[in-house]
């Protein structure tokens, strides 16, 4: 889509394609070539995670006939697992947070958004798919609107006929949640290249 998050997303795929390889002759001469890791495969090892699980969303759910509730629902879980990830990478107790069970997905995203790991919009469009989460699970008569879409900022946004395209589709959620996930995973991706090089100066 046109204007939104596929550019970054090329140039983040681009990344994991180019590792190189574990097995056979051309690794074992990208090895001897190399030397040493290069920072796109440092970013490759380290973010690799990340990365199958936005994968492992979009395959399940990209071309698929589930309900609103049921992707929005799944979508939450999906979050949740790479809101976890960064806070396990970033906070110095971040695994013990994660382990907490009474510590809830807003407040892992309060504190991402309080440390400055994440933006104000990408802060708020999570809150918002965890919103619409309660509603999907509490509600008995759940129907995903066009406002609700509406409500996104990546939406709000996006370009105009990347808006239009989102309100033809059956499931807009699926892309809206897969920028909300290409998002945080950036955001990783960046706090790796900066850690890599600040240890190599």
């Amino acid at each position: 889509m046109s204007g939104w998050h596929k550019p970054r997303g090329k140039e983040i795929e681009k990344i994991y394609r180019n590792r190189p390889r574990r097995h056979g002759k051309k690794a074992k001469q990208q090895s001897q070539n190399a030397g040493e890791d290069t920072e796109d495969t440092i970013v490759q090892r380290q973010a690799g995670e990340a990365y199958k699980i936005r994968q492992e969303f979009v395959k399940e759910f990209k071309e698929s006939k589930h309900s609103h509730r049921a992707i929005i629902t799944a979508a939450s879980c999906y979050i949740e697992w790479m809101v976890n990830y960064i806070v396990r990478k970033r906070c110095k107790t971040g695994k013990e947070i994660v382990k907490k069970q009474h510590i809830s997905l807003s407040s892992k995203v309060v504190l991402l958004y309080e440390l400055e790991i994440i933006n104000k919009d990408l802060y708020c469009d999570v809150m918002k798919l965890n919103s619409l989460r309660n509603d999907a699970v509490h509600e008995v008569k759940f129907k995903l609107q066009k406002s609700d879409i509406a409500k996104f900022d990546c939406f709000k946004k996006a370009e105009k006929n990347t808006q239009e395209n989102l309100k033809k589709k059956k499931n807009p959620m699926v892309d809206i949640v897969e920028h909300i996930l290409l998002q945080l995973e950036e955001k990783y991706i960046n706090y790796v290249r900066s850690a890599t090089e600040a240890s190599s100066t």
